[in-house]
């Protein structure tokens, strides 16, 4: 399997130079104004056992427990703000105690230089967050996160509530001569175009355009290019919440076949209570019909999630959104989902989260019918800030699977266990150093 760009060091000499180079950072920037030096630090125990795969009797429960640091270093200059932060991402045992191999590598390096109050470039190492992180997210539930080798221009004009964003990145695997071949399974380019607008003090609007182009593999002279486009509106009024997002998708996908998806989706909130909220949603991924099996190798209509998260939107058990456009062989996902969060007390709030899920279309091959209905999930989660820099998350889900499910899953009919999934979190975000001239 391809690695993606920002692959994690395991040579102990780039995580010592990491360090070393940081540490410089910090004496240079000591006397100046605006300095902070802060950690995020977060454990997280699971218990696995069909968490995004049904098991049978042959599978065995997964324990482990993931860690994630972060230190990180921000300087507020009135020209310019830096960021750097530094991340070590393991599991815990996943190296042999005395062995010298570090995990060591840049999350975020980036420059914002301020041209006027308003118009500022970011270059450098960086998350993109936009919009509900549908398209462009930081993945934050990963372990490892999301971060991206671009550049960003921004003109944010708080006085007229607009903001305008537009980002452009190339990808190599090194300072090359000449052309080469990228031979990651990652984009090539990346450029996009983002706009928002407050219309009023309840209605916003997005409009966002991506382009992702991706060398085919192999050929270094043969690039790829899809577009994704659309909009999101959100309104606020009173305890009331909805929002609603459209994306078509067309262009090329990497590997050739042209595709024409559609993504689109609503969401409704409501405070029932002072403490407690009602939220319904729904997402529709397009997929391709595969019945027909000449049009279906050189045409696709399975939308693409692109660089965005799958976790916050079709369920904490991850069995869908990883890859939708090939998962489920590309037959695409339709997300029914009713959400219920409730304040506990001051620092603790609940949330229990019911899904249906089904399939965009039937045929999982050109002679494989069956019953989109793919099941239902259900999530519990319990929150308790503890501080201001200390929090605790816990969580259970389980999947009802269909005959569908284990169907993709490749499990006899009725054989599969109870799936289920438990974690516990702790995450901590001191800041060590703070200093305001």
């Amino acid at each position: 399997m391809k690695n993606k760009p920002g692959k994690y060091y395991t040579e102990s000499a780039a995580g010592k130079m990491l360090t070393t180079a940081f540490l410089v950072v910090v004496i240079v920037f000591a006397s100046s104004a605006q300095l902070s030096i802060s950690c995020n630090f977060r454990n997280r125990g699971e218990f696995r056992y069909g968490q995004g795969e049904l098991p049978d009797s042959s599978k065995r429960p997964a324990l482990f427990v993931n860690q994630r640091t972060r230190l990180i270093l921000d300087y507020n200059n009135p020209k310019y703000l830096v960021n750097i932060t530094i991340q070590d991402a393991r599991v815990w045992g996943d190296t042999e105690p005395k062995r010298d191999n570090g995990s060591l590598d840049l999350f975020e390096a980036w420059i914002r230089f301020y041209f006027t109050e308003k118009l500022s470039v970011k270059f450098g190492r960086q998350r993109l967050i936009y919009d509900d992180q549908r398209l462009l997210s930081e993945t934050d539930w990963n372990n490892k996160g999301s971060s991206h080798d671009l550049a960003v221009i921004q003109y944010e004009n708080t006085d007229r509530l607009f903001s305008f964003h537009s980002g452009l990145g190339l990808n190599n695997l090194a300072e090359d001569k000449f052309l080469s071949d990228y031979n990651l399974n990652y984009y090539k380019y990346l450029s996009f175009l983002w706009v928002h607008k407050k219309l009023s003090d309840k209605l916003g609007i997005s409009v966002i355009d991506i382009i992702d182009a991706n060398q085919k593999p192999g050929f270094k002279n043969i690039i790829y290019v899809r577009n994704t486009a659309g909009t999101n509106l959100n309104f606020e009024h009173g305890r009331i919440n909805a929002g609603a997002s459209l994306y078509i998708q067309h262009g090329n996908i990497s590997t050739g076949e042209k595709v024409l998806s559609d993504f689109y989706a609503a969401k409704f909130s409501w405070d029932i209570f002072r403490n407690t909220s009602l939220i319904l949603g729904y997402d529709h991924y397009s997929g391709t019909d595969l019945s027909d099996s000449i049009k279906v190798k050189v045409k696709t209509n399975s939308f693409s999630k692109l660089y965005g998260s799958n976790h916050r939107f079709l369920g904490y058990m991850d069995y869908f959104g990883k890859d939708i456009a090939s998962e489920n062989n590309g037959a695409g996902i339709n997300n029914i989902n009713i959400r219920i969060e409730n304040t506990v007390a001051k620092n603790i709030r609940s949330q229990i989260t019911w899904h249906w899920f089904a399939l965009d279309k039937e045929y999982l091959s050109a002679t494989n019918k069956v019953d989109k209905y793919l099941g239902s999930e259900i999530d519990l989660m319990l929150t308790y800030k503890a501080g201001n820099d200390i929090s605790l998350k816990a969580g259970y889900s389980f999947m009802l699977p269909a005959r569908s499910l284990e169907i993709i899953d490749k499990i006899q009919e009725g054989s599969s266990r109870f799936a289920q999934f438990g974690w516990l979190q702790v995450q901590f975000t001191p800041t060590f150093y703070s200093k305001t001239n």
